[in-house]
């Protein structure tokens, strides 16, 4: 980017009520309302034929899975103690 288009994102960013994010097809720039993001999001979130509310997070369920099925197959030489480390979950995301 020249000094001209920096500064032109520079000011774009400083708005407030707009979130700007990378489209999903075609690596394009998309600029919204912030609101209008959000509902977006809130309705893709609520569409139940894509999406299923749980009662409980599984997310402790699944890692412990994953770590025993990983150090089980480092344990049978399948993969490197490197690989263990990218594959095994050391903290659980928010």
């Amino acid at each position: 980017m020249n000094k001209e288009e920096t500064k032109l994102l520079k000011e774009i960013k400083s708005i407030q009520d707009i979130v700007i994010i990378q489209a999903d097809k075609g690596g394009k720039i998309v600029i919204m309302n912030k609101n209008d993001y959000f509902n977006k999001i809130e309705e893709k979130l609520n569409d139940l034929n894509v999406y299923e509310q749980v009662k409980n997070d599984p997310t402790t369920i699944i890692k412990t899975e994953i770590n025993k099925k990983v150090t089980k197959m480092l344990k049978q030489n399948k993969i490197t103690d490197q690989n263990k480390y990218y594959l095994t979950s050391i903290d659980d995301l928010p």
